[in-house]
């Protein structure tokens, strides 16, 4: 019996000094209409601090986190260049 696993992908960000770090992990293959993703964030000083799973409309490209407000935006993009960017404040919540 042969199985067919998704590919998995992953890449991150981080700030300018090296104290905080995102890894973000997703499938390639959709699961019905989304993308299953899962995003961390991880302290130099604390540790993991939290990690989320997210149902995605389009898979992630790329993220860029603001230390100011402490939020992570994930730039979504699908193969025919549609763009969506997804906010995720400091606790990892989803905003609107």
């Amino acid at each position: 019996m042969r199985r067919t696993l998704p590919v998995l992908r992953g890449f991150g960000a981080t700030d300018a000094i090296g104290q905080t770090y995102f890894a973000i992990f997703y499938s390639e293959v959709p699961t019905g209409n989304v993308f299953r993703t899962t995003v961390c964030r991880v302290s130099i000083t604390g540790g993991l601090e939290w990690a989320h799973n997210f149902s995605l409309e389009l898979p992630p490209a790329e993220a860029t986190y603001f230390p100011e407000s402490q939020e992570l935006s994930i730039m979504l993009k699908s193969s025919a260049g549609e763009k969506r960017i997804v906010t995720l404040d400091k606790s990892g919540k989803r905003l609107p």
